[in-house]
């Protein structure tokens, strides 16, 4: 089986941000230094701080916005992720509970619609992140999982869509040159892309539309009265403060029992060239219909990239190095390549590393406003963001700007009602919870039964990538 052995690294290194595999390797902007102002400050220089970014200077050229990263752009979860830029389709069910029918409907389509924006805004700006519209396959791993899908489907197509295609186990075996799938629904409309080349091309493309980067520059301070933030080697003061640091959020108590900062653990393979000649020649994204997702997909360079999502939970939202590289996690998802795809059990891994998912109950984004205060900010996108913090970015700048449309006045806009427990039942909580989700896993990859209160703990594990009927 493809185990990581004991005598191979596993030090953390993402694929994505690893120069000697290709990724770019530019220079940090300054830290901020000194007092500054601006018409805009954005905190988090990942996809949806940037996004924010240039949608705000597109709707107002004139507008001075600046972008505070505490490290360096895409070194969170926007260059740590497997790279699926997907459409909001699957979360149809979730949107129905967020905002009216209509807008529900908008949303799942301007979602849709974004990823094509993606592709002309990499072509214009010369973004080479490997963009490839090869389709998503939601796969049945196991018997049981065949038709798990059905009620998302149904609710898409309720919004007036008709994104899916159900394709049987023979096809999608075939596709995949495995005989471990049965059966799947098909999304044509899902891109993949190098999520590290793409968050540095967007980037770029901040920098030459007059927006002001600084990296290496963590917030220490905000005053929500003011909107002053204060960093270690200086301030900010703007008309309009934007938070966009994802899971990060889940430090403010406004938000600590909405979003929950959840680990995904990724490895990715040598290239395998051999293999992809005669099989996966379409380069689908995949993932299984396990309540904790695997989720794969071929890179430009014949690698696998394959990961696991939802493996550990922050206590109290400590997001602590075990975040950023988990050896026993990755070690673990080494093995579910070789048992998705036997062809590939020899494939050795050269890169693992871990990544902060902002999770929330539904696994959908949250946008609003800070309770009692004018600050801004959006997170919670639980594994589903390359594609739609395109659309939320362009939600917020029109927020930021006050600017009056479709946008700024949708029904989704708001913070939900669900909460989840307070530290530190939710933690021991979500400890028993995960157990009992593996046990379900494990017994309905073999062919056992579930028992009722197994059932009922899983009932409360929120939702992640997708809806999945267990």
């Amino acid at each position: 089986m493809n185990r990581i052995s004991p005598g191979e690294t596993v030090d953390g290194r993402v694929l994505w941000l690893d120069p000697a595999a290709g990724a770019p390797a530019p220079g940090a902007q300054a830290p901020l230094g000194g007092e500054l102002t601006a018409d805009v400050c954005i905190v988090g220089g990942g996809l949806l701080g940037l996004w924010t970014a240039i949608k705000i200077v597109e709707l107002d050229p004139g507008a001075d916005v600046c972008v505070l990263e505490a490290s360096t752009c895409g070194f969170g979860a926007s260059g740590r992720n497997a790279g699926f830029a997907m459409s909001l389709w699957s979360k149809s069910s979730s949107l129905l509970g967020r905002a009216d029918r209509v807008e529900a409907s908008r949303l799942a389509q301007a979602s849709d619609d974004a990823l094509d924006e993606l592709e002309r805004f990499c072509a214009d700006e010369g973004i080479d992140c490997g963009f490839r519209l090869p389709g998503w396959l939601w796969t049945a791993t196991a018997p049981a999982q065949a038709g798990s899908w059905k009620s998302t489907a149904a609710a898409a197509e309720s919004l007036g869509g008709s994104p899916f295609v159900e394709i049987g186990k023979e096809e999608v075996r075939e596709r995949l040159g495995t005989r471990n799938v049965f059966g799947a629904l098909f999304e044509p409309h899902c891109a993949t892309v190098d999520p590290g080349k793409l968050v540095t091309g967007l980037r770029g493309a901040a920098l030459r539309r007059g927006v002001r980067i600084f990296e290496h520059t963590p917030v220490t301070a905000i005053d929500r009265d003011t909107q002053v933030v204060t960093c270690p080697g200086g301030s900010v003061r703007s008309r309009q403060l934007v938070l966009a640091t994802n899971a990060w959020l889940a430090k403010l108590p406004e938000l600590r029992r909405v979003i929950v900062p959840v680990s995904a653990d990724v490895i990715a393979t040598a290239p395998q060239p051999e293999f992809f000649k005669n099989s996966w020649s379409g380069g689908e994204a995949v993932t299984n219909s396990s309540i904790i997702a695997d989720f794969a997909r071929p890179t430009v360079d014949d690698r696998v990239v394959i990961g696991r999502g939802a493996a550990a939970m922050a206590f109290a939202a400590h997001l602590g190095r075990g975040f950023l590289e988990n050896p026993p996690r990755t070690k673990e998802i080494s093995t579910a390549l070789a048992t998705l795809i036997p062809d590939l059990d020899e494939a050795p891994v050269t890169h693992s590393w871990s990544g902060p998912v902002d999770r929330t109950s539904d696994g959908l984004p949250i946008v609003d406003r800070l309770p009692g205060s004018r600050i801004l900010f959006a997170g919670g996108f639980s594994g589903n963001g390359v594609g739609p913090t395109n659309i939320f970015g362009r939600m917020l700048a029109s927020l930021a700007l006050g600017i009056e449309d479709e946008w700024s006045s949708s029904s989704y806009i708001g913070i939900p009602a669900y909460r989840f427990p307070p530290e530190p039942v939710r933690y021991l909580g979500g400890v028993l919870v995960r157990r009992a989700v593996r046990n379900q896993i494990n017994a309905v990859d073999n062919g056992r039964p579930v028992s009722a209160l197994t059932r009922k703990l899983v009932g409360l594990y929120p939702s992640g990538l997708m809806k999945v009927e267990s």
